[in-house]
């Protein structure tokens, strides 16, 4: 009945041909984007096939190492993961979820497949993809929302906006001329709202965590069309504080924390990797039991983790009811990244598109370009490869600094961007994007590991001005590795537990804790 029809597909995995009646319609190659294709005149009218090719992302990771290398007579480290890893190669070639090839802490299971939803979109000339909201505070602690939507438009014109915030008895219109473009186009419209009107949102234990919904009505002016959407938001500030801590003796170091509607918060918390191998699979009583038992502990923060996935709808929702907030990495993790032209084509969709999805919500507090990226050229991780090595930080420099940074500052101006995690924080800027020691504790923020010192000691630690990781390996609790192991095998040395055992000196370090701490 509509005269314009969308495919939108949500959950492509990863590389993939779709083909709609026997004609090719799309190419994908990003597990984290939305893929829409305008299908408009090209459906038969009672029945039409969707078929979806997929290719392994092992075998395409492979060929795109190959040709990489022939290409640019270079190739991006590391090649594989570690032996005791039981790993797959070439991951960072593929934008899929990277801890998939497998990680210290997991198998590889490098799924294949549809993990999420492909909708038939039909429209009459007006299609409403998103909506996203930036809250930016004045100085006399009023606030202006400043609202955006991405429109896909088949023709030109007018279009009236009607935005209301039930809650705060707010209506506001709107005129905005949208172009004949039937690629996305974002208009904006601004609503200011003054100190008294509105509550704001807090983390846990500072307060309650308030959330708004605002109706979004677009219109055109011959009244032939129109879209809407509802999204949920809160109202609060966020600040990171890098002062130095001593003007006279600037040796000392800076500050790095972070202000929450102007208060200092300490942040207490942990990180979150994906809550299973399986995207596809309904996590949400798990997810869940994590995140609540987060809030009752005391946590008020978590950090997504570089090697997993931009998360569904459901975990954000959940931080924002809860107060927890989500330092958030963008998803590279412990590898170098191709920075040729189609490689970074599909990094700037995906940014935007993930941004723009996740950015409404409160609980996420600061955005971060990848994880342990720079602290893997400073320390030499990967051979000949370190500080002084040009072409890999000219690379480097490219994607976490000029594309993904740029459309993060871009998109969202109201959070901080850090370049890695761990970074000095602005000095990392200062020397261009990678510095010599990220792990510097005087600055930003750390990764500490160290099993060699007795951890039950307070003194064994270093004093940071953020840790964003620290910890100890463990093993699971007896019953749940009798789900997977008999009884004959749950001892540290049997083939099976160091089989899955994928952490570098895990068996010694573990029997060396336990006969350390304990009158074994």
């Amino acid at each position: 009945q509509k005269s314009n029809h969308l495919l939108i597909f949500n959950g492509l995995d990863t590389i993939a041909q779709v083909m709609l009646n026997g004609q090719s319609m799309l190419n994908s190659n990003n597990q984290f984007v939305q893929y829409t294709v305008d299908v408009t005149g090209k459906l038969k009218q009672k029945s039409n096939k969707i078929e979806i090719n997929f290719e392994s992302p092992i075998s395409y990771g492979d060929r795109a190492a190959r040709e990489y290398k022939k290409a640019h007579g270079y190739s991006i480290p590391p090649d594989c993961t570690i032996e005791m890893f039981h790993g797959e190669c070439h991951a960072n070639y593929v934008r899929k979820i990277q801890a998939q090839f497998s990680w210290d802490w997991g198998p590889a299971f490098p799924t294949v497949g549809i993990f999420d939803s492909i909708r038939l979109v039909g429209n009459d000339g007006l299609h409403l993809e998103r909506v996203h909201v930036d809250v930016i505070f004045d100085e006399d602690e009023s606030v202006m929302l400043k609202v955006h939507a991405d429109v896909h438009s088949m023709l030109p014109g007018n279009v009236h906006w009607d935005v209301s915030i039930p809650q705060l008895h707010k209506l506001h219109n709107v005129i905005t001329v949208l172009k004949n473009d039937h690629g996305m186009q974002t208009n904006s419209a601004e609503i200011r709202l003054k100190k008294g009107q509105f509550e704001l949102w807090w983390p846990n234990g500072m307060g309650d965590q308030k959330m708004y919904e605002m109706n979004v009505r677009l219109t055109r002016e011959d009244k032939k069309a129109f879209v809407e959407k509802k999204v949920r938001f809160g109202i609060r500030k966020v600040e990171l504080v890098q002062d130095y801590i001593d003007e006279k003796n600037k040796t000392k170091g800076r500050d790095f924390y972070f202000k929450i509607n102007a208060i200092p918060v300490f942040l207490k918390g942990s990180n979150w990797i994906p809550v299973s191998p399986f995207p596809a699979r309904n996590n949400s009583e798990r997810m869940e039991f994590l995140l609540e038992s987060s809030r009752i502990s005391g946590m008020n923060a978590m950090r997504v983790w570089g090697g997993g996935r931009y998360e569904n709808e459901e975990f954000y929702e959940m931080a924002d009811r809860k107060g927890i907030l989500l330092w958030h990495d963008m998803m590279f993790a412990c590898s170098l990244y191709p920075s040729d032209p189609a490689f970074l084509d599909s990094v700037k969709t995906e940014i935007e598109q993930n941004v723009k999805r996740i950015k409404n919500h409160p609980s996420v507090l600061v955005w971060a370009g990848n994880n342990e990226n720079e602290l893997g050229i400073a320390d030499g991780w990967w051979g000949g490869i370190d500080y002084d090595d040009k072409q890999r930080i000219a690379d480097y420099r490219i994607l976490y600094k000029d594309v993904i940074g740029k459309i993060v500052t871009q998109v969202d101006p109201t959070r901080p961007y850090l370049l890695s995690s761990p970074s000095n924080g602005v000095e990392t800027e200062k020397v261009g994007g990678v510095s010599s020691s990220p792990s510097d504790p005087r600055y930003g923020d750390i990764h500490f590991y160290n099993e060699v010192k007795n951890l039950w000691k307070d003194s064994s630690y270093l004093t940071p001005r953020c840790a964003t990781e620290y910890g100890l390996q463990s093993i699971p609790s007896g019953m749940t590795m009798s789900k997977y192991l008999p009884q004959s095998e749950y001892s540290y040395l049997s083939g099976n537990f160091t089989h899955r055992q994928h952490h570098p000196g895990g068996v010694e370090t573990l029997i060396t804790m336990i006969f350390g701490h304990f009158p074994v």
